[in-house]
């Protein structure tokens, strides 16, 4: 047989072979990208963040402790304590008091402007 037409033989074969064996190497061992699973927030958390498409509906004080606490409080329900000075319920008249216990709603942050104003020491 012809020394060439073996060589040419030979290299045809190995490079079917090699053709094939790159395909299914392709095909059976690719690295397939899966998606990446939801992450549930877990217990340690801060889950009660306000929702960042959530708006600032009013402001609520109410008696907590003997003081007078503020609150922002979102759309959402959301509510977020407001540093405010401090206003000592037992320095307050009777009415006042009940009012606090009961929860102002301050529309605005004039009004709340207005009480800490009037309240605060």
């Amino acid at each position: 047989m012809n020394k060439q037409l073996y060589f040419k033989i030979c290299t045809v074969t190995v490079g079917i072979f090699l053709i094939v064996w790159i395909t299914a190497f392709s095909v059976f061992f690719a690295v397939r990208e899966e998606p990446a699973p939801v992450q549930e927030p877990t217990k340690t958390e801060d889950v009660s963040k306000p929702v960042q498409s959530a708006t600032l509906s009013h402001y609520i004080a109410r008696a907590e402790n003997g003081k007078v606490a503020v609150y922002e409080v979102y759309s959402n329900g959301f509510e977020q304590a407001v540093p405010v000075p401090e206003i000592n319920l037992a320095r307050l008249p009777e009415q006042d008091r009940k009012s606090f216990n009961e929860g102002v709603v301050l529309n605005s942050k004039r009004e709340l402007a207005s009480l800490i104003e009037d309240f605060s020491s």
